[in-house]
Order: C-alpha cells, then sequence, then structure tokens
C-alpha cells in the first residue's frame, strides 16, 4: 500500500515542531565566506623622486650671471632657497618664463618678441607628470596663476619646451641650465 504524500508532510512537520531536546530547529547553514584575494594594483611609478632635491636654476651664458637655487621636496612643496647675481639690480628669480604677445615684423630675419607679457615665476608646489616633464605652479604678474609645464631632454637634464596653458611660452631671458645637486653648499658656482 502507497502512503499519501499529505501523511509524509505531516510527519516531517510533526518532528521540526518536536520540544525533544535532542531535536534542533531548522538552521540554514551559512556557506563559510570565501576569502577575497587581495586587489594587486599595478605599481605607477614615482616620478617625483627623480626631481627631488636641490636644483640650480642659472644662465651661465651672461656676463653678469644670475642663478637661483631651488629644493624640490618629495611632498610637492618647492622653495626658492636663495637668488645671486653679480650685476644689476631687482632681478627676479631665474625661474621664470613669458608669453610673447607682440613680434617684429621682419621679413628677412628672424622675428623678434617686442612685448612679453604675463611673466610667471615658480610657485610653491611642483610634480612629476612622467620622467621628462614638470609641472609648477606659476604666480604671473596678471595675477592669475598658472601651471608652467616643462619637458626636459633626457639626456641634457635641460628644458626643451615650455607650455603654460597649451601655449608655448619661453625663458626670455638668457638661455638657462638646470643642474642637479647634492647639496646648496656644493651647487654653488663661487
Amino acid at each position: 500500500m502507497k502512503t499519501p504524500n499529505y501523511i509524509l508532510v505531516f510527519a516531517l512537520v510533526a518532528s521540526a515542531c518536536s520540544d525533544d531536546a535532542t531535536s534542533t530547529p531548522w538552521q540554514f547553514q551559512e556557506e563559510p565566506p570565501l576569502e577575497e584575494e587581495p586587489i594587486v594594483e599595478p605599481e605607477t611609478p614615482d616620478y617625483n623622486a627623480q626631481w627631488a632635491g636641490i636644483w640650480r636654476v642659472d644662465q651661465p651664458t651672461h656676463a653678469l650671471y644670475e642663478a637661483t637655487w631651488y629644493e624640490f621636496r618629495s611632498d610637492g612643496t618647492l622653495l626658492e632657497l636663495q637668488t645671486e647675481y653679480l650685476g644689476g639690480d631687482g632681478l627676479m628669480e631665474i625661474g621664470f618664463v613669458s608669453r610673447c604677445n607682440r613680434y617684429t615684423d621682419a621679413s628677412n630675419s628672424s622675428p623678434t618678441c617686442l612685448e612679453w607679457s604675463p611673466t610667471c615665476t615658480f610657485g610653491d608646489s611642483w610634480r612629476a607628470a612622467d620622467e621628462h616633464t614638470l609641472l609648477i605652479s606659476g604666480e604671473c604678474s596678471d595675477s592669475q596663476d598658472r601651471t608652467i609645464e616643462l619637458t626636459f631632454d633626457s639626456n641634457t637634464k635641460q628644458p626643451t619646451e615650455i607650455m603654460v596653458e597649451n601655449e608655448e611660452w619661453a625663458h626670455n631671458g638668457f638661455q638657462w641650465q638646470w643642474t642637479q645637486c647634492d647639496d646648496l653648499e656644493n651647487c654653488r658656482l663661487f
């Protein structure tokens, strides 16, 4: 004889509701949590490390010689340590760039800039966008702060391109030179 299905259901319900101490109420067994594998982020190169330290930015081809020493701290702080020059008064620091607003109309010679404005000096912060590019905050003569982007030649460590707000600007003094030093005292020429 075949047992009716409702009797089996009744027996199951009755055993679940039993007051017997040996009976265990129904419990769902939780699956143990899966151990999460740590997410391995690709290591980002620290481009700032190669630029951090003391730098002398000077104009060695100018007979009166001017130089400014900067400390590029690894936290992105930029300090002007000292500016020296052999002649003239009121020379600003050598870390500056300018935009040319008006060129001569020279048909038989290379054009010369007649009007440089604004001029931006190095501000108080910096970062390296990559191994060839420094981004330096600029404090500008028109009271508008701008980012100065310097692209360096990998062999000479000298700036080959100066961009500000997607425009090509220039260091409009004498040719400048960048030299990384171990410390300020060993970074002097005189």
